[in-house]
């Protein structure tokens, strides 16, 4: 039993879930335990989070030799090349539909991992409030217990789809991350 008087009255607290919006009682903001256990829903996905990769590889490449086209399009241009000049706008024309596949490629598969991953975490979850005994959901206002499994697993859904996947973007020199 946790006491400290955090509820109205100055009874004690009878679960951390009574606890309500105090993070030192809920827990550390570090944890290695936790990421061991990310590591293991990664691991489940790893084969569309390499697909997912190999999609922002090739089209980081792609962004990266767009400059070297341009300026070979306006070299022609300079020279009075035709022939060249449709080379080089064939040659663009073809670098943006290589990014646009592998930005397909990476966002389709970016997400079946991020969905993956919160399959697995609500089936665990779900799981696990199903092998709880009766005294717990005597001892914990179920309301609660079940607002907090929704909010997190929200919450980790809502960091999945805008954060943890797009953060590399950001770690690029010169590329802007994109604005949703």
């Amino acid at each position: 039993m946790i006491s400290g008087g955090g509820q109205p009255g100055g009874q004690p607290l009878r679960s951390a879930i009574d606890a309500g919006d105090n993070d030192e009682i809920l827990g550390k903001v570090y944890d290695s335990h936790m990421i061991t256990r990310l590591l293991e829903y990664l691991s489940r996905v790893k084969k569309h989070l390499a697909l997912g990769s190999t999609g922002v590889v090739i089209r980081t490449a792609a962004n990266l030799v767009t400059p070297l086209i341009v300026a070979l399009a306006i070299n022609r241009i300079v020279d009075r090349d035709v022939d060249g000049l449709t080379t080089a706008s064939l040659l663009y024309l073809g670098v943006l539909l290589v990014i646009w596949g592998a930005q397909y490629l990476e966002t389709l598969y970016l997400s079946y991992a991020g969905q993956g991953i919160l399959f697995h975490l609500r089936t665990r979850m779900f799981s696990h409030l199903q092998d709880l005994s009766m005294g717990f959901f005597d001892r914990n206002k179920v309301g609660k217990v079940m607002s907090r499994v929704q909010n997190d697993v929200g919450e980790l859904g809502e960091f999945l789809d805008s954060g943890a996947f797009w953060a590399h973007r950001r770690e690029i020199p010169g590329h802007r991350p994109r604005e949703d």
